[in-house]
């Protein structure tokens, strides 16, 4: 025995589950030795694990150097994950001390836009939430109830295919019993495998189960990974390892990439071998398929693989599985990549930009979707849905109106979808479709002119931004606007035009517009209206404004957010009436929240 009752042996099963984690706990032995019973959360579990290896002294464990702790490594995270205070970006779940908190929302609008709009964790924790609505539907007005199951049922959102499934079968009615129905027929086609693959290791089958099935078959196996039983899960770690004895390497990958959303924990270790060794064949899909695991573990492993990566298409991938997680460290070096244009790479850039991409990487983006090829146009697509950035909606209708292609259509209308979902969780509109043509069109010839003559980009953006004075001042908004956007497309990071606009937009009282560039401002330097009196009061009453304006709408969990993320900047230069207008409605609006 060791320490004050713990074996050897379960000191060291302790200290292993420790390094895997405690997102996943399938050995009833570990619960055993706990002393905590099956239906136990994650908390309860590690605080239990913790616990136990503190008291039986053991100080520390052996892990790998990349999930090693390192106060330095926690500051260049910090560095490196995003600083948005918007109502969206903030948005998380189980954080109980705020009230910016998924697991607190009970509007089924927000929540759905949450799902077409949010990251890949905020629209699982958006799916889990509506889930235990549906467990409480006499908590939902008919309504709701009505519009839920509408959404949920026409949601095809595949990173999050499972969630999504297992919602629907709260649903009532004949959507829920379809769910049902297929929930069993995937149950009887697991436990066909798990049968299979045990006679396979027995040695009395050859061939390798998971290779057996149909490609349709397969799909719906993996559609469930999380609830495979741990025989099936074993084993799709053998094949992923090559320690099957039959799967060749074409297989292997065939098997992860498969695996791309499956989002099971217990791949992790196989998934980091790969991204460890030497098989550069299989890190792409190693690298999706983790960064879609939801588990501690996941950043170290891919921040360390991508330091490693010496080839550009691995690089690419792999800071598009770091965007997944929240870690941007990648971000430059894939518009790098897209503003080369070399065609072997475009296709990663786009994937990871999906992750990674700004509302400045809207225009360069847009212009693929002038390409012939229809996989690279469909991602490009994709990928403006993902970055929401209003702009995109005048090149995505355009295509919409002219393509024959029924699958384009569809991709538009979801990424157009997520556009306006994304707009209306940060309180945005659109400008009038006149307005918004008109800005695209000027900004992009401005842009094909000046790549004849690159040596010119500096003194057409100025005259851009003279001509747009010029059009204020004589009360033609749209088409100010519009020299404005040429300008800033001609110089990105330059943050005078885009101020301007905002400015133009906020002395025109036409709030929801100028909150959308007074945050591409803050982007790209908050300093610019923080020091300024007149610009950061302009701000102030912008995000006031619209605040009002959006309660009366009937969603004051997004007039909260507003009000939340402006007094995450250094309001001391705005007047002190505004400061103290925003401290008061913030705080009526916390105490109807609580």
């Amino acid at each position: 025995m060791s320490g004050n009752g713990l074996s050897q042996t379960q000191s060291q099963s302790l200290k292993e589950q420790l390094r895997k984690g405690s997102g996943v706990y399938r050995d009833p032995s570990i619960r055993d030795i706990l002393g905590i019973d099956e239906q136990a959360g994650d908390k309860e579990f590690a605080m239990a694990l913790v616990s136990a290896l503190s008291e039986n002294g053991v100080d520390e464990i052996d892990v790998a150097d990349s999930n090693r702790y390192d106060p330095r490594r926690s500051e260049e995270i910090s560095r490196v994950f995003t600083i948005d205070k918007s109502y969206l970006a903030q948005l998380g779940a189980g954080r109980s001390e705020r009230l910016l908190d998924l697991e607190r929302l009970s509007d089924p609008r927000i929540l759905i836009a949450v799902i077409k709009a949010g990251t890949l964790s905020q629209r699982r924790s958006a799916i889990r939430r509506i889930g235990k609505l549906l467990q409480q539907p006499y908590e939902l007005t008919p309504e709701q109830l009505r519009d839920l199951t509408e959404s949920l049922s026409q949601l095809r959102d595949v990173e999050v295919a499972h969630e999504l499934a297992e919602a629907r079968l709260q649903l009532p009615g004949v959507a829920g019993k379809d769910q049902r129905a297929t929930r069993k027929e995937w149950e009887h086609l697991a436990l066909e495998v798990e049968r299979a693959v045990i006679a396979f290791w027995e040695g009395n089958e050859i061939e390798e189960p998971i290779a057996a099935l149909h490609v349709d078959q397969r799909a719906q196996l993996f559609a469930h990974v999380p609830d495979l039983p741990d025989t099936v899960i074993r084993h799709l770690t053998a094949v992923i390892e090559g320690a099957d004895g039959v799967t060749d390497r074409a297989g292997r990958h065939g098997v992860i990439a498969s695996l791309r959303y499956a989002g099971e924990p217990a791949l992790v270790p196989c998934l980091r071998s790969i991204l460890e060794g030497r098989e550069g064949e299989l890190l792409i899909p190693s690298a999706r398929a983790i960064g879609h695991i939801g588990d501690c573990r996941v950043h170290g492993v891919l921040r360390s693989a991508y330091e490693r990566a010496l080839l550009p298409e691995h690089r690419v991938v792999l800071a598009g599985a770091l965007g997944v997680v929240g870690d941007a460290r990648g971000a430059d070096y894939v518009r790098g990549i897209l503003r080369e244009g070399d065609p072997r790479l475009v296709g990663y850039a786009l994937e990871a930009l999906a992750q990674l991409g700004s509302r400045e990487d809207c225009q360069i983006i847009a212009e693929i979707l002038d390409r012939e090829d229809p996989v690279l146009v469909t991602s490009a697509i994709r990928t403006l849905g993902r970055i929401g950035d209003s702009r995109a909606l005048v090149p995505l209708r355009r295509l919409r109106q002219k393509t024959k292609r029924s699958a384009l259509r569809a991709a538009i209308e979801e990424a157009e979808a997520a556009i306006r979902s994304h707009m209306e969780l940060l309180g945005e509109e659109p400008p009038s479709t006149k307005a918004a043509s008109e800005a695209f069109d000027t900004a992009k010839m401005a842009v094909m002119v000046t790549r004849k003559n690159p040596a010119e980009v500096g003194f057409d953006a100025r005259w851009s931004l003279f001509i747009g004075h010029l059009w204020l001042l004589l009360g033609l908004l749209n088409k100010a606007v519009a020299r404005f956007e040429a300008a800033a497309s001609l110089r990105p990071g330059w943050v005078v035009p885009v101020l301007a606009v905002a400015m133009a937009y906020a002395r025109r009282e036409q709030y929801a517009q100028a909150l959308y560039a007074f945050r591409r401002v803050l982007e790209i330097d908050r300093s610019v209206v923080e020091q300024s009196p007149a610009k950061i009061s302009a701000l102030s009453r912008c995000f006031l404004r619209r605040a009002d304006m959006v309660e009366r709408g009937g969603r004051p969990d997004i007039a909260y957010g507003l009000l939340e993320e402006v007094l995450n900047l250094d309001l001391r230069k705005a007047s002190s009436a505004l400061r103290v207008a925003i401290i008061q409605r913030h705080e009526q609006l916390r105490s109807k929240r609580a």
